[in-house]
């Protein structure tokens, strides 16, 4: 992290943040980026950009790509110049900017615990594991 901080002043690197700082960088981003590899998972940061409206730009080696439509809600890119156009265009074309962030809220919303319980008891009744 401090090396990523030499070589790229122009970044703020900022390390670990409180929920309120977390929360306000989210409110007034345009994009989170998120590169990872050979993990598996959702990955709660980027379903809480989604939350805030924020457009997901992830690598195909995270598991959140699983959450991303491909140019609907984010952006799913093989590397770092690929992301960094996906960014560019994103940001100078603000209506597509508009709409893939209302796409990425509105999946956000269909991420809750009460969704996933739901899901989790349907497959307990399936199995028969819980009845109805």
């Amino acid at each position: 992290m401090a090396r990523f901080a030499r070589e790229y002043p122009e970044v703020e690197v900022t390390g670990r943040l409180s929920e309120d700082a977390l929360r306000d960088l989210y409110s007034r981003a345009s994009a989170l980026v998120r590169f990872g590899f050979n993990e598996r998972g959702p990955g709660m940061g980027v379903l809480e950009a989604m939350g805030y409206g924020a457009v997901p730009v992830v690598n195909d080696g995270l598991g959140s790509k699983e959450l991303v439509e491909n140019g609907v809600d984010g952006f799913v890119v093989r590397d770092y110049e690929e992301a960094a156009q996906a960014i560019s265009d994103l940001l100078e074309d603000e209506p597509r900017r508009r709409a893939m962030s209302l796409a990425a809220w509105e999946k956000s919303r269909r991420f809750t615990w009460d969704a996933h319980a739901d899901v989790i008891m349907e497959e307990m009744r399936r199995r028969g594991l819980l009845r109805s």
